[in-house]
Order: C-alpha cells, then structure tokens, then sequence
C-alpha cells in the first residue's frame, strides 16, 4: 500500500521537477511499476494463497488500471500533461516484473526439486537435527523411522 501511495502522490504532484537525464522520468516509471507489481504478486501469493500464475494477473492488471488512471488525473493537474510514453515506461515496469517474478520462481523450483532428488538417493539427510536426534533415541522395536 505505501508503494501505490508514493506512486500517486508522486504523479499527481502539481509540479515536476526535471531530472539530470532525459529519459531519467521513464527510468522513475518503470521502476516504480515494477516494485508495484513485485510486492502486489508476493502479497497475494502470500497472504491470500492465490496461485502465482493468477497473483501476476491480478498485479499487471492493477497496475495497468493505476497507470492509466495517474495519466487521466495528470490532465487536471497544473504543470502536468499526460503522456503515452509514461503509460508505455509503466507497462515495461510491469513487464520487468513478470520476468523477474518468472525467473525466480523457476530457479526456486530447480533448487526445490534437486534437494528432493538429492534426499531421495540419500544423497543428503533430511536435516542435521534428525540424524542426532536418531543417534539418542532408545532402540525400540515398536519404532519406526
């Protein structure tokens, strides 16, 4: 929440301060867009247990709806015009989400998988803990490991 505030608050400022570089304004747009969208799809991946496929939707699609609005708000705004190439620096900040968010979910999942192959081989133990937990316990022969 405290990003899609600093996002308006910053679009909807009645002045606009110019940067040391030109382009340095899309730069700005693109990455906020980009944090937008990271922090939205981990907040319903997490929170509300949605599948990451659909929490990534539901965040490109919020912050093309919030871009959009910032651009038609500008126009009332004294000192600020709306511009396509702010709108199109947003949608490239939501697609450099989507990259990122697609990369490491799917270096998570080589990790997951390949300490799953590793423990199934025995390889590697499960954790340290339970082979010195299984180094202590009484030799019984009801139980099971």
């Amino acid at each position: 929440m405290v990003d899609v505030g600093l996002i308006l608050y910053y679009a909807v400022r009645p002045y606009n301060v110019p940067g040391d570089l030109p382009s340095e304004d899309k730069i700005v747009h693109a990455a906020a867009f980009c944090s937008f969208a990271l922090l939205a799809t981990r907040a319903l991946y997490y929170s509300i247990d949605v599948p990451l496929r659909l929490a990534m939707g539901w965040a490109i699609i919020a912050g093309i709806v919030i871009g959009i609005a910032i651009e038609v708000i500008q126009k009332g705004v004294p000192g600020r015009s709306p511009d396509l190439a702010d709108l199109l620096a947003d949608v490239a900040g939501l697609g450099l989400a989507v990259v990122c968010t697609s990369v490491g979910a799917s270096v998570v999942r080589s990790y997951v998988l390949r300490g799953r192959r590793l423990r199934a081989t025995g390889a590697i133990r499960r954790s340290t803990r339970s082979a010195v937990a299984r180094q202590h316990e009484p030799r019984d022969r009801t139980y099971r490991r």
